[in-house]
């Protein structure tokens, strides 16, 4: 027996049919003959399995302007470096979101936006996207990694990130979340000694 699993991705609403797969060969096999030797007969193969018929449903006239991600679920988490609950002035730590869908297309994952305040700079690295196959689902992945740099001190809030996703189960909008983190920035002793002359 053999199972082949595909992922299929509908590119517009409507009717879709999915054309059933088709087997072609030979079949050999052994025949008994009474008073004779078993002799070897040729079977040609030729199997066609049924075509399926699909409705592929429109984006909602509710959904707009927002990336569509359908999916059976998404997770969002977030990783701050060291799990940092402080940081200093000018030094940089590494913050890396991780979004995943279960039975979407790596295509369809949207690019995570930040809503930084203006004493916080951003360097971004290259998102790194991906798909994998977990206990027989296709998973998409994306991984978004950047530094902070904070450029004074006090208390800083790390905004609330949001994903909105239309889930195939429910048929509902949903979001997946990381919520708001708050940081505590300190002054950069060795900068404020070095910027006042002995």
């Amino acid at each position: 027996k053999i199972t082949r699993r595909f992922a299929i991705t509908a590119n517009q609403s409507g009717q879709l049919t999915i054309q059933g797969p088709r087997l072609t060969g030979e079949l050999y096999k052994t025949v008994s003959q009474t008073g004779y030797r078993p002799r070897t007969v040729r079977q040609v193969l030729d199997i066609q399995a049924q075509a399926i018929n699909l409705t592929v449903k429109a984006k909602p006239a509710s959904v707009t302007g927002q990336a569509w991600l359908v999916s059976d679920e998404v997770m969002l988490s977030e990783e701050l470096q060291n799990n940092a609950t402080t940081m200093t002035v000018g030094q940089p730590i590494t913050r890396t979101f991780t979004l995943i869908a279960a039975n979407s297309s790596e295509k369809s994952l949207p690019t995570i936006t930040f809503n930084y305040p203006d004493a916080v700079r951003i360097y971004p690295d290259k998102d790194e996207v991906s798909g994998f196959i977990h206990q027989g689902t296709a998973f998409a992945q994306r991984i978004s990694s950047h530094a902070i740099i904070a450029e004074q001190p006090g208390e800083l809030v790390l905004p609330e990130v949001t994903i909105p996703w239309w889930n195939s189960q429910t048929d509902q909008l949903e979001y997946a979340k990381v919520p708001e983190r708050k940081i505590m920035v300190v002054a950069n002793d060795r900068a404020l000694e070095e910027a006042i002359p002995t």
